[in-house]
């Protein structure tokens, strides 16, 4: 029997994983694509990212400092309100290599790391769990003391245990204009119902421009209105959905939530 089964391989995921076997616990986690992969989120982090990256990876993550934002209340021509400091407050990385690095950061502290299975069934008893995943070649059934949760805004776990989702979901468009940009601002606009839309500058990897709002809310129409105004070309478009609002409770007697899956989203 494991000490903990981990659902989803993401940043939280990967670890949680990584700390529970560096403590000495048996840990299995499961990814059912290759990690990193589709990509939904930003790759506009906080600084403390760090802290838990290994050293070794830092260049291979990190793409551009960012010292400020300008905030619009209206399109790329509008009057911009700026925030400014003279020292980096956030980072723009790769989020695709930081799913890769945080998951094989976990290999190397004992968790087996398995891609390519995807969690069908969990089965919460009085004194264990059980978790089934299906892979390349087979299913598996696994037991362990603890689940952990981190399989996204649409959670299989969350719903096996029954637990409540966040309050509500807002729909996310992402995509990229290649041409090199090292800007150390972030551009924020506040004209998006519910959210905001950005772009923000990613040193040699070019610049990334979102958007999120309700469903219902035109999002794909509306980021194309955005990069139209910004007056370029945008490739490798994806999409995902943002939870808002933490439930009342992200735990059961053997189970619990992290990141997305618990609503467990940056402010």
């Amino acid at each position: 029997m494991y000490d903990f089964v981990v659902v989803g391989v993401g940043p939280a995921g990967a670890r949680f994983a990584r700390r529970a076997a560096q403590q000495g616990y048996d840990v299995i986690a499961f990814e059912q694509g290759d990690l990193g992969t589709p990509l939904a989120c930003s790759g506009h982090v906080s600084l403390d990212v760090w802290e838990f990256v290994p050293d070794e990876h830092h260049d291979a993550l990190f793409q551009n400092d960012i010292r400020g934002a300008r905030f619009h209340l209206g399109g790329a021509d509008s009057s911009a309100h700026p925030f400014y400091k003279s020292t980096p407050i956030s980072n723009a990385i790769d989020r695709v290599h930081l799913d890769e690095v945080l998951a094989e950061a976990a290999r190397d502290a004992g968790a087996d790391v398995r891609e390519h299975h995807t969690v069908t069934d969990v089965t919460e008893h009085r004194d264990r769990v059980t978790v089934t995943a299906r892979g390349p070649d087979d299913s598996i059934d696994v037991t362990a003391k603890m689940v952990a949760g981190s399989d996204g805004p649409r959670s299989r776990v969350r719903d096996a245990l029954s637990l409540p989702e966040p309050d509500e979901f807002l729909h996310g468009a992402l995509a990229f204009d290649p041409d090199p940009d090292h800007q150390d601002f972030v551009d924020v606009h506040l004209t998006v119902p519910g959210f905001f839309a950005w772009r923000i500058p990613r040193g040699d990897a070019g610049v990334e421009y979102g958007l999120a709002a309700a469903p219902g809310e035109d999002v794909a129409g509306r980021f194309d209105d955005l990069v139209a105004d910004y007056g370029v070309d945008v490739e490798h478009r994806c999409s995902g959905l943002i939870p808002i609002g933490p439930p009342d409770t992200v735990t059961s007697h053997r189970g619990f939530l992290l990141g997305d899956a618990a609503g467990q989203t940056k402010p």
